[in-house]
């Protein structure tokens, strides 16, 4: 072997050794399984004991803020009021009767303060019925849909009954568990792909905000996403499940 080749081989395999203990900077992708769920879901129950004379949604059914999702029949309730208001205005006139003879020195001060407190009596048994008036009917607090409906017009319901569920299926966020130490990077703003298993779909999205506490046991932290595009969420419904798939790189391998 002359010593020109001796020199190319010796310059070849030390290049090899130089190229295969330099780091690959390997591209990795994280997944965790994730979670649909509406922002505003609540249970609808009544305050007051009376039979229902409205509820026209089925399960499914859409509404807007302010609509009637269900009325009460309240002619007992309304008369109470009006029972209320005669008594108040007795105990007014009772008053004011009361302080006229008091300035012709007829009755005491005592009289006169214990007139005022009926009047205050009166005006409060008059403000509790007339809160309950307000009862007879139960608005929407916000555009959404039904998602159970557990009575029925003519039942009679009594306070804590829960009557209807709702949700706001406009406003959806993404629940995760991922391990805690991805908090090392995993950061509000941070972008991630859900991929919906129902319909296919592979949706932008990003890390909102994470929860207040590390599961000591599974070593674990729920985070919140937010898709990024609205117009994306009409198809989706809340329980959804897909997978966020993070890009993590800078990750390197020997």
């Amino acid at each position: 072997m002359n010593l020109t080749k001796s020199l190319s081989l010796c310059v070849f395999w030390a290049g090899v050794v130089f190229l295969s203990a330099a780091p690959v900077y390997a591209q990795e992708f994280l997944q965790a399984r994730a979670l649909l769920q509406a922002v505003h879901q609540v249970k609808i129950s009544s305050e007051i004991q009376a039979k229902i004379n409205h509820l026209d949604l089925l399960e499914g059914d859409r509404f807007q803020k302010g609509d009637v999702l269900v009325g009460f029949e309240c002619s007992l309730l309304k008369a109470h009021v009006r029972v209320k208001q005669a008594i108040l205005k007795g105990e007014k006139k009772t008053l004011a009767n009361k302080k006229q003879l008091m300035t012709l020195q007829s009755v005491g001060e005592l009289e006169v303060a214990l007139a005022s407190a009926s009047v205050e009596k009166a005006q409060g048994e008059l403000d509790i019925v007339r809160y309950a008036t307000r009862q007879c009917e139960i608005a929407a607090p916000f555009n959404g849909r039904v998602v159970k409906k557990n009575v029925n017009p003519f039942e009679i319901v009594a306070p804590g009954d829960v009557l209807l569920e709702i949700l706001d299926d406009n406003t959806l966020e993404v629940a995760l568990v991922v391990p805690s130490n991805w908090l090392s990077w995993l950061k509000p703003g941070t972008p991630f792909k859900l991929k919906i298993d129902e319909t296919g779909e592979q949706i932008a999205a990003e890390i909102v905000r994470t929860g207040a506490w590390i599961d000591p046991v599974s070593q674990s932290i729920s985070v919140f996403g937010e898709i990024n595009n609205v117009e994306a969420t009409k198809n989706l419904l809340a329980g959804m499940s897909g997978s966020a798939v993070f890009e993590n790189t800078g990750t390197t391998t020997q």
